[in-house]
């Protein structure tokens, strides 16, 4: 799939990826845990970690969002959903992982 430099493109390319998730990816069994995935994510029963304190982050700032969905800031990269690929993003606000 190429690029998507427009917002349409964009959703376009959003849509695709959440057809292509729900009927090839998250249903063929995994090479490694040899499961489906969505089989998995059923069972799953994560739980937030007591020791780790939570992440504030106040200033607001700009990023261009990455054709893998991601924004760096600061040393990490942060996921965000697929549809915001190639479009500027504000972040701001406390966000707590």
């Amino acid at each position: 799939m190429r690029r998507a430099t427009t917002r349409a493109g964009a959703v376009a390319a959003s849509a695709w990826l959440d057809e292509w998730a729900a009927t090839v990816s998250d249903v063929r069994v995994h090479g490694t845990t040899h499961e489906r995935p969505i089989d998995r994510f059923g069972r799953e029963t994560l739980t937030r970690s007591a020791r780790s304190p939570p992440y504030h982050f106040t200033a607001p700032r700009r990023h261009i969002v990455a054709a893998d969905a991601l924004v760096a800031i600061a040393a990490g990269r942060y996921s965000v959903p697929v549809r915001y690929v190639v479009l500027r993003v504000t972040l701001c606000g406390k966000v707590t992982a």
